[in-house]
């Protein structure tokens, strides 16, 4: 149903690197908006000691997602590594992949509106 989700990050023949930092980070930004949640939310989510600051770090690619926090994240929502990593929607749960594509369409349609 779901294939692989690209945004900015551009590789050599012009198409995303869905593994780089930025796509990631632009994965994870989706993903909270997708839940509803704040970043200080998210980061006590994946077990990180501080207000927000983890996340917020990972979703300006500042850095990137460490595999345990990754794999907390997968643990306590549904999401997948494939999905973080490399932008792999086919294996994400079908309500936690309707509610990311809700989002895409929602940014796509606001970017649109913008003159």
């Amino acid at each position: 149903m779901f294939g692989y989700l690209a945004h900015s990050a551009v590789m050599a023949r012009g198409r995303p690197d869905p593994s780089s930092v930025e796509e990631i980070a632009a994965r994870l930004r989706l993903i909270r908006t997708a839940l509803g949640k704040t970043q200080a939310f998210m980061s006590q989510m994946i077990g990180s000691a501080t207000d927000g600051q983890a996340w917020g770090n990972y979703e300006t690619g500042e850095r990137r997602i460490s595999l345990d926090h990754a794999l907390t994240l997968c643990q306590r929502t549904g999401l997948t590594l494939d999905f973080i990593y490399r932008g792999n929607m086919v294996s994400l749960p079908e309500d936690l992949g309707q509610k990311i594509q809700t989002q895409i369409r929602s940014g796509i349609a606001a970017k649109k509106r913008r003159p």
